[in-house]
């Protein structure tokens, strides 16, 4: 019996933490070279704080909770978009431009939909009407 079979779900366990040490890595690669990232980064742990210190109501932290995963994580995409892109065809081609565009698109609109959330809250707690 191979040692990873000889305890039931080991194989499976150390696959799993493999995945997540992955997933660290390429938070840490985005983190270390992607001024955007680091950006929203501190957009979300802003968040996080002005949550800790106002203390909106639990639904409107995970509005802001969501939206601020959303935009990293889409971030993290348009990053492995344009690596992907880049590596595959290096030179310029309109299709190429496009799939782009489109990636960092969906990172533009996320971030408006956080910004719009954020603008209805502090409209909510000013209670103008």
């Amino acid at each position: 019996m191979k040692n990873s079979e000889s305890v039931p779900g080991e194989a499976s366990k150390s696959k799993r933490l493999k995945s997540f040490i992955n997933a660290v890595n390429g938070i840490t690669k985005a983190w270390n070279t992607e001024s955007s990232f680091r950006i929203q980064s501190y957009c979300a742990f802003s968040l996080i704080v002005f949550c800790v210190i106002v203390r909106p109501s639990i639904l409107w932290c995970a509005i802001f909770f969501c939206f601020s995963s959303l935009v990293l994580a889409l971030e993290m995409l348009n990053t492995a978009i344009e690596a992907l892109l880049d590596k595959i065809h290096p030179e310029q081609h309109p299709q190429i431009g496009y799939v782009k565009d489109c990636a960092a698109g969906a990172v533009l609109i996320v971030s408006m939909g956080a910004l719009i959330a954020f603008g209805l809250f502090i409209y909510t707690m000013t209670g103008v009407q």
